[in-house]
């Protein structure tokens, strides 16, 4: 991975993360959580549609996380609170556009 410079982990919500965020620690790449399945429970709700599954994988992209430390948990947590607000604007950006 360094040596081809990648940056980026791709991961699916329905999957166990503990190797994705070890791998990505050991990098120092980021991860986005990608689905390709309606029904996955989000922080915003669940997506029914290919078009918010769409629209969630772009903010994922657009919005990847760092690995958590391995012995900071209060890290992952503002990681994941911090990108929950990002994406809620994002999604409402959206949102407002399409009306």
């Amino acid at each position: 991975m360094k040596e081809q410079d990648v940056k980026l982990l791709i991961n699916q919500p329905q999957l166990d993360e503990s190797d994705v965020v070890q791998i990505a620690r050991d990098t120092g790449a980021k991860i986005a959580n990608l689905t390709p399945l309606l029904g996955v429970e989000t922080e915003e709700g669940v997506i029914d549609t290919y078009i918010e599954m769409i629209d969630w994988n772009m903010i994922q992209l657009a919005n990847p996380i760092e690995p958590a430390d391995e012995n900071n948990l209060t890290t992952y947590i503002i990681l994941v609170v911090g990108s929950v607000g990002v994406i809620v604007v994002f999604g409402m950006m959206i949102y407002l556009r399409r009306r």
